[in-house]
């Protein structure tokens, strides 16, 4: 099923980026949503931003992401991810409460060395940990919050066959 973007998004939610969402339907029911996503991952805006789709079931949980085929996601150094660190990722971005889930940026990083703090190395994709934590923000807090809110309905867990599921995860944009 390819996605077709309306003219107009299904919901915007506004917070350091704007993020239009918009929705998948089959035979007229909405079945996911997907946002094309770009945003800062760093906290001095020096690193490349994050260009991908987020992908959600109907009810608002994460499903899967894709990059752009000449825009990958990068980490320190602005390094390209590997086949693995996008696998982590989606692991870890379908992950409901990791332990920096509540944490503000500054907190993530060894505030002399810059180093990940090491209660979150297992947490995150190896020198990407503020990409890892902007893209979880983004597919767990903001944008699934306000389809609930637009939906009114309740957060339910993730099915096994959802619509926008893993085979959709880490394959590029076409």
């Amino acid at each position: 099923m390819k996605p077709v973007k309306p003219k107009k998004p299904f919901v915007i939610v506004s917070g350091k980026v704007d993020i239009e969402v918009f929705s998948i339907k089959k035979r007229k029911k909405i079945r996911s949503f997907y946002s094309d996503v770009e945003t800062p991952v760093c906290m001095e805006d020096i690193c490349e931003l994050a260009k991908l789709r987020l992908f959600w079931d109907e009810n608002g949980n994460y499903c899967g992401f894709k990059t752009p085929k000449k825009h990958g996601l990068t980490k320190i150094d602005h390094r390209p991810f590997s086949e693995s660190d996008y696998k982590a990722l989606d692991a870890f971005l379908r992950k409901d409460n990791p332990p920096f889930e509540n944490m503000e940026p500054v907190q993530l990083v060894d505030g002399i060395t810059g180093a990940t703090v090491p209660e979150l190395k297992s947490h995150c994709v190896p020198g990407a940990v503020f990409t890892t934590y902007t893209l979880w923000q983004i597919a767990h807090s903001q944008v699934p919050k306000a389809l609930r809110e637009k939906l009114n309905i309740e957060k339910k867990p993730a099915g096994k066959n959802s619509e926008a599921g893993l085979k959709q995860s880490t394959k590029p944009i076409h």
